[in-house]
Protein backbone atom coordinates (compact mmCIF):
# COMPACT_ATOMS: atom_id res chain seq x y z
CA UNK A 1 0.00 0.00 0.00
CA UNK A 2 1.45 3.38 -0.94
CA UNK A 3 2.15 6.19 1.62
CA UNK A 4 -1.27 8.30 2.40
CA UNK A 5 -1.80 11.20 3.94
CA UNK A 6 -4.14 11.55 6.72
CA UNK A 7 -7.44 13.67 7.10
CA UNK A 8 -7.89 14.21 10.94
CA UNK A 9 -11.27 15.45 12.32
CA UNK A 10 -11.62 16.18 16.02
CA UNK A 11 -13.75 18.20 18.38
CA UNK A 12 -12.37 19.57 21.05
CA UNK A 13 -8.36 19.51 21.57
CA UNK A 14 -8.62 15.30 22.22
CA UNK A 15 -5.06 13.99 23.33
CA UNK A 16 -3.88 17.61 22.58
CA UNK A 17 -3.58 16.73 19.07
CA UNK A 18 -1.41 13.91 19.29
CA UNK A 19 -3.50 11.75 16.28
CA UNK A 20 -2.67 14.85 13.94
CA UNK A 21 0.74 15.89 15.29
CA UNK A 22 2.32 13.06 14.96
CA UNK A 23 1.04 12.51 11.38
CA UNK A 24 2.76 16.04 10.89
CA UNK A 25 5.99 14.57 11.91
CA UNK A 26 5.96 11.95 9.20
CA UNK A 27 5.11 14.71 6.45
CA UNK A 28 1.61 12.73 6.28
CA UNK A 29 -0.78 15.50 7.73
CA UNK A 30 -3.28 16.24 5.12
CA UNK A 31 -5.55 18.26 6.93
CA UNK A 32 -7.13 18.75 10.67
CA UNK A 33 -10.66 19.41 10.75
CA UNK A 34 -11.64 20.62 14.44
CA UNK A 35 -14.13 22.78 15.92
CA UNK A 36 -12.16 25.51 17.51
CA UNK A 37 -8.26 26.88 16.98
CA UNK A 38 -6.51 28.87 18.56
CA UNK A 39 -3.90 29.79 16.24
CA UNK A 40 -2.02 33.70 16.55
CA UNK A 41 -5.23 34.60 19.09
CA UNK A 42 -3.99 31.97 21.67
CA UNK A 43 -2.11 34.66 24.01
CA UNK A 44 -5.12 36.92 23.85
CA UNK A 45 -7.78 34.31 24.79
CA UNK A 46 -5.38 33.54 27.78
CA UNK A 47 -5.84 36.99 28.75
CA UNK A 48 -9.45 37.15 28.02
CA UNK A 49 -12.90 36.53 29.96
CA UNK A 50 -13.36 33.10 31.81
CA UNK A 51 -15.60 31.66 29.08
CA UNK A 52 -12.97 32.15 26.49
CA UNK A 53 -9.54 30.84 28.42
CA UNK A 54 -10.31 27.58 27.92
CA UNK A 55 -10.02 27.91 23.93
CA UNK A 56 -6.31 29.38 24.06
CA UNK A 57 -5.12 25.67 24.76
CA UNK A 58 -7.00 24.68 21.07
CA UNK A 59 -3.88 24.84 19.28
CA UNK A 60 -0.44 23.00 18.72
CA UNK A 61 2.74 24.46 17.28
CA UNK A 62 3.71 21.95 15.12
CA UNK A 63 0.67 22.09 13.19
CA UNK A 64 1.10 24.77 10.70
CA UNK A 65 -1.90 27.42 10.48
CA UNK A 66 -2.64 26.16 6.70
CA UNK A 67 -3.51 22.71 7.42
CA UNK A 68 -6.47 23.21 9.64
CA UNK A 69 -10.16 23.92 8.95
CA UNK A 70 -12.30 25.19 12.20
CA UNK A 71 -15.80 26.25 12.58
CA UNK A 72 -16.32 29.12 15.15
CA UNK A 73 -19.27 30.44 14.73
CA UNK A 74 -21.02 27.28 14.88
CA UNK A 75 -18.88 25.77 17.90
CA UNK A 76 -19.37 29.17 19.70
CA UNK A 77 -23.11 29.50 18.98
CA UNK A 78 -23.17 25.70 20.53
CA UNK A 79 -21.46 27.16 23.46
CA UNK A 80 -23.77 29.72 24.36
CA UNK A 81 -26.68 27.79 24.28
CA UNK A 82 -24.94 25.08 26.30
CA UNK A 83 -24.34 27.76 29.18
CA UNK A 84 -27.32 29.06 28.54
CA UNK A 85 -29.23 25.90 29.31
CA UNK A 86 -27.19 23.13 30.89
CA UNK A 87 -27.87 19.71 30.67
CA UNK A 88 -29.90 18.70 33.23
CA UNK A 89 -29.39 15.02 33.31
CA UNK A 90 -27.27 12.04 31.55
CA UNK A 91 -29.55 11.23 28.84
CA UNK A 92 -29.74 15.18 27.83
CA UNK A 93 -26.20 15.50 27.77
CA UNK A 94 -25.66 12.51 25.75
CA UNK A 95 -28.22 13.72 23.45
CA UNK A 96 -26.42 17.21 23.05
CA UNK A 97 -23.25 14.78 22.40
CA UNK A 98 -25.24 12.88 19.11
CA UNK A 99 -26.31 16.93 18.03
CA UNK A 100 -22.39 17.80 18.34
CA UNK A 101 -21.45 14.95 16.32
CA UNK A 102 -23.80 15.67 13.68
CA UNK A 103 -23.21 19.36 13.16
CA UNK A 104 -19.22 18.71 13.16
CA UNK A 105 -19.88 16.21 10.52
CA UNK A 106 -22.12 18.01 8.36
CA UNK A 107 -19.60 20.73 8.19
CA UNK A 108 -16.38 18.38 7.55
CA UNK A 109 -18.58 17.01 4.74
CA UNK A 110 -19.38 20.06 3.30
CA UNK A 111 -15.44 21.47 2.73
CA UNK A 112 -14.53 17.95 1.62
CA UNK A 113 -17.31 18.71 -1.46
CA UNK A 114 -14.62 21.39 -2.57
CA UNK A 115 -11.29 19.20 -1.07
CA UNK A 116 -12.21 15.27 -2.17
CA UNK A 117 -10.57 12.87 -0.89
CA UNK A 118 -8.98 10.11 -2.89
CA UNK A 119 -8.71 6.28 -1.53
CA UNK A 120 -5.37 6.28 -3.57
CA UNK A 121 -3.58 9.01 -1.79
CA UNK A 122 -5.82 9.89 1.15
CA UNK A 123 -6.66 8.19 4.34
CA UNK A 124 -9.43 9.43 7.77
CA UNK A 125 -8.97 9.45 11.12
CA UNK A 126 -11.70 10.80 13.50
CA UNK A 127 -13.09 10.26 16.86
CA UNK A 128 -16.59 8.55 18.24
CA UNK A 129 -19.85 10.18 18.32
CA UNK A 130 -18.15 12.59 15.83
CA UNK A 131 -17.69 10.78 13.09
CA UNK A 132 -20.79 8.87 11.99
CA UNK A 133 -21.89 10.71 8.42
CA UNK A 134 -18.02 11.28 7.62
CA UNK A 135 -17.75 7.73 7.88
CA UNK A 136 -20.75 7.14 5.22
CA UNK A 137 -19.14 9.92 2.73
CA UNK A 138 -16.23 8.34 2.67
CA UNK A 139 -16.78 4.46 2.85
CA UNK A 140 -18.92 5.43 -0.29
CA UNK A 141 -15.68 6.47 -1.66
CA UNK A 142 -13.34 3.51 -0.96
CA UNK A 143 -11.43 6.05 1.27
CA UNK A 144 -9.50 4.20 4.70
CA UNK A 145 -11.13 4.95 7.71
CA UNK A 146 -9.99 4.49 11.58
CA UNK A 147 -12.52 5.75 14.56
CA UNK A 148 -10.55 6.14 17.67
CA UNK A 149 -13.22 4.70 20.53
CA UNK A 150 -11.79 6.72 23.48
CA UNK A 151 -13.30 4.48 26.32
CA UNK A 152 -14.86 0.70 26.57
CA UNK A 153 -18.52 2.28 26.04
CA UNK A 154 -21.48 0.41 27.41
CA UNK A 155 -19.15 -2.13 29.40
CA UNK A 156 -17.45 0.79 31.36
CA UNK A 157 -20.88 2.36 31.98
CA UNK A 158 -22.09 -0.95 33.24
CA UNK A 159 -19.33 -1.24 36.26
CA UNK A 160 -19.96 2.33 36.91
CA UNK A 161 -23.37 1.84 37.72
CA UNK A 162 -22.93 -1.92 39.14
CA UNK A 163 -20.40 0.10 41.78
CA UNK A 164 -22.49 3.00 42.21
CA UNK A 165 -24.93 0.68 43.54
CA UNK A 166 -22.95 -1.69 45.30
CA UNK A 167 -21.79 1.38 47.11
CA UNK A 168 -24.70 3.23 48.11
CA UNK A 169 -23.39 6.76 49.19
CA UNK A 170 -20.03 7.02 48.18
CA UNK A 171 -20.85 8.60 44.57
CA UNK A 172 -23.98 9.77 43.02
CA UNK A 173 -26.02 7.31 41.08
CA UNK A 174 -25.24 8.23 37.37
CA UNK A 175 -27.80 7.47 35.11
CA UNK A 176 -27.42 5.44 31.74
CA UNK A 177 -26.74 6.97 28.17
CA UNK A 178 -29.76 6.37 25.80
CA UNK A 179 -29.80 4.25 23.17
CA UNK A 180 -29.70 6.72 20.32
CA UNK A 181 -25.75 7.00 21.32
CA UNK A 182 -25.16 3.35 21.38
CA UNK A 183 -26.33 2.87 18.30
CA UNK A 184 -24.68 5.97 16.56
CA UNK A 185 -21.21 4.74 18.35
CA UNK A 186 -21.93 0.67 17.31
CA UNK A 187 -22.66 2.45 13.39
CA UNK A 188 -19.43 4.20 13.63
CA UNK A 189 -17.92 1.10 14.64
CA UNK A 190 -19.83 -0.79 11.80
CA UNK A 191 -18.84 2.05 9.24
CA UNK A 192 -15.09 2.20 10.54
CA UNK A 193 -12.35 0.12 8.58
CA UNK A 194 -10.52 -0.46 11.93
CA UNK A 195 -11.14 0.79 15.52
CA UNK A 196 -8.58 2.48 17.46
CA UNK A 197 -8.59 2.20 21.53
CA UNK A 198 -5.96 2.64 23.38
CA UNK A 199 -5.74 -0.92 26.20
CA UNK A 200 -6.31 -4.52 26.07
CA UNK A 201 -9.49 -3.71 28.67
CA UNK A 202 -11.01 -1.88 25.53
CA UNK A 203 -10.45 -3.99 22.97
CA UNK A 204 -12.12 -6.62 24.81
CA UNK A 205 -15.13 -4.67 25.90
CA UNK A 206 -15.72 -3.64 22.12
CA UNK A 207 -15.28 -7.30 21.15
CA UNK A 208 -18.06 -8.36 24.14
CA UNK A 209 -20.03 -5.46 22.18
CA UNK A 210 -19.65 -6.95 18.35
CA UNK A 211 -17.01 -5.24 17.12
CA UNK A 212 -15.10 -8.03 14.85
CA UNK A 213 -11.29 -8.61 17.12
CA UNK A 214 -10.10 -8.43 13.52
CA UNK A 215 -10.83 -4.59 12.79
CA UNK A 216 -9.51 -3.46 16.26
CA UNK A 217 -5.87 -2.16 16.80
CA UNK A 218 -4.68 -1.50 20.38
CA UNK A 219 -2.85 1.78 20.64
CA UNK A 220 -1.62 2.88 24.20
CA UNK A 221 -2.22 6.60 25.24
CA UNK A 222 1.05 8.52 24.45
CA UNK A 223 2.53 11.05 26.75
CA UNK A 224 5.31 13.35 25.61
CA UNK A 225 6.98 15.08 28.43
CA UNK A 226 7.38 19.15 28.32
CA UNK A 227 10.63 18.83 30.28
CA UNK A 228 12.87 16.31 32.49
CA UNK A 229 10.71 14.58 35.12
CA UNK A 230 10.42 16.32 38.39
CA UNK A 231 12.76 15.53 41.31
CA UNK A 232 11.24 14.06 45.06
CA UNK A 233 10.86 15.82 47.27
CA UNK A 234 12.24 15.06 50.90
CA UNK A 235 9.61 13.80 53.70
CA UNK A 236 8.41 17.00 55.50
CA UNK A 237 5.26 15.44 57.19
CA UNK A 238 2.01 16.73 56.65
CA UNK A 239 -1.98 15.66 55.23
CA UNK A 240 -1.40 12.54 52.92
CA UNK A 241 -3.31 12.76 49.65
CA UNK A 242 -4.17 9.64 47.68
CA UNK A 243 -5.76 9.79 44.49
CA UNK A 244 -7.14 6.39 43.18
CA UNK A 245 -9.15 6.19 39.41
CA UNK A 246 -10.00 2.87 38.87
CA UNK A 247 -12.23 0.54 40.20
CA UNK A 248 -11.86 -1.39 43.76
CA UNK A 249 -10.84 1.40 45.61
CA UNK A 250 -14.66 1.16 47.98
CA UNK A 251 -14.05 -2.19 48.81
CA UNK A 252 -9.26 -2.03 49.00
CA UNK A 253 -10.62 0.74 51.54
CA UNK A 254 -13.09 -0.91 53.61
CA UNK A 255 -10.96 -3.73 53.86
CA UNK A 256 -8.07 -1.57 55.44
CA UNK A 257 -10.45 -0.13 57.66
CA UNK A 258 -14.00 -1.21 58.03
CA UNK A 259 -16.48 0.69 60.15
CA UNK A 260 -19.58 0.36 57.78
CA UNK A 261 -20.71 1.51 54.02
CA UNK A 262 -20.84 5.62 55.08
CA UNK A 263 -18.15 7.78 53.37
CA UNK A 264 -14.93 8.39 54.70
CA UNK A 265 -15.08 11.30 57.15
CA UNK A 266 -12.09 13.45 55.69
CA UNK A 267 -9.41 15.66 58.09
CA UNK A 268 -8.45 12.05 59.94
CA UNK A 269 -4.59 12.50 58.41
CA UNK A 270 -5.06 11.91 54.91
CA UNK A 271 -7.14 12.65 52.14
CA UNK A 272 -9.03 10.30 49.56
CA UNK A 273 -10.06 11.44 46.39
CA UNK A 274 -12.25 8.38 44.37
CA UNK A 275 -13.53 9.13 40.57
CA UNK A 276 -15.00 5.33 39.58
CA UNK A 277 -14.41 3.83 36.16
CA UNK A 278 -11.43 5.40 34.83
CA UNK A 279 -8.22 3.33 33.00
CA UNK A 280 -5.42 4.56 34.96
CA UNK A 281 -4.74 4.16 38.77
CA UNK A 282 -2.42 6.78 40.27
CA UNK A 283 -1.40 6.30 43.69
CA UNK A 284 0.72 9.38 45.65
CA UNK A 285 3.29 8.71 48.50
CA UNK A 286 3.00 12.32 49.83
CA UNK A 287 6.33 13.51 49.29
CA UNK A 288 8.27 10.51 48.91
CA UNK A 289 7.76 8.22 45.65
CA UNK A 290 5.48 8.21 42.76
CA UNK A 291 3.78 4.54 41.94
CA UNK A 292 1.65 4.20 38.93
CA UNK A 293 -0.44 1.26 38.35
CA UNK A 294 -2.02 0.66 35.00
CA UNK A 295 -5.26 -1.09 34.56
CA UNK A 296 -9.38 -0.99 35.69
CA UNK A 297 -8.76 -3.98 38.19
CA UNK A 298 -6.44 -2.82 40.72
CA UNK A 299 -8.42 -3.92 44.20
CA UNK A 300 -5.37 -6.16 45.33
CA UNK A 301 -2.84 -3.10 44.60
CA UNK A 302 -5.64 -0.73 46.38
CA UNK A 303 -5.72 -3.33 49.37
CA UNK A 304 -2.01 -2.88 49.98
CA UNK A 305 -1.34 0.12 49.60
CA UNK A 306 -4.17 1.53 51.69
CA UNK A 307 -2.72 -0.86 54.19
CA UNK A 308 1.13 0.78 53.90
CA UNK A 309 -0.72 4.35 54.13
CA UNK A 310 -3.02 3.21 57.31
CA UNK A 311 0.47 1.91 58.96
CA UNK A 312 2.71 5.34 57.96
CA UNK A 313 -0.38 7.17 59.28
CA UNK A 314 -0.58 5.77 62.79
Amino acid sequence: MAKLDWIVAQITAREHYAAAVCRQRQGRLRRLYTDVWAGGAAAWLSRGPRALRAFASRRHPEIPRDKVTWFPIRAGVERLRSAARPARDSRELHLRYIEEGRWFCRAVNRHLEDFPADPDRHAYFGYDTGCLETLRVLRERGVLTIVDQIDPAQVEERLVMEESRRWSGWALSPDPAPREYWARLGEEWRLADLVLVNSEWSRRALVEQGVAASKIIVVPLAYEPAGPPPQPRPASGGTLRVLWLGSGVLHAVQTAAPSSTAAPQYGQGFTLILPLACLICYTFFYNRSSTIFTGFSGIHVCKGAIRHFSREMG
